[in-house]
């Protein structure tokens, strides 16, 4: 679950990353681009549920059943949901996008 802390921050780099043209093209008086929106609510939501099996990993490393072992399949599911998160975080992070933002056309 280290691996699940880097790559925590990884996501983290890259959502501030994309958050200053956001907010240059807000201080423009811009639309943000829907694509973006979208994207930023899944890096959160993604960045949530990977701080949770973080939480509970570490947890369950130290709880034990009846004092004497592991609680192995709690460690094996939080396991499965840490490569999923691995994999979704990889995916948000190799985000690419043309552009931010749009002009509004405003009549007169």
């Amino acid at each position: 679950m280290d691996n699940m802390k880097s790559l925590e921050e990884k996501l983290q780099h890259a959502r501030d990353t994309m958050q200053h043209p956001i907010d240059e093209a807000k201080r423009n008086g811009e639309e943000i681009e829907t694509a973006i929106n979208n994207w930023l609510t899944e890096v959160d939501k993604i960045a949530e549920l990977a701080k949770e099996v973080r939480v509970k990993s570490e947890e369950a490393k130290t709880r034990s059943c009846n004092g004497r072992c592991l609680n192995l399949k709690l460690r094996h599911q939080l396991s499965q949901k840490a490569k999923k998160i691995a994999k979704q975080i990889e995916v948000l992070e190799n985000c690419r996008f043309n552009k931010v933002s749009y002009r509004l056309i405003r009549r007169r």
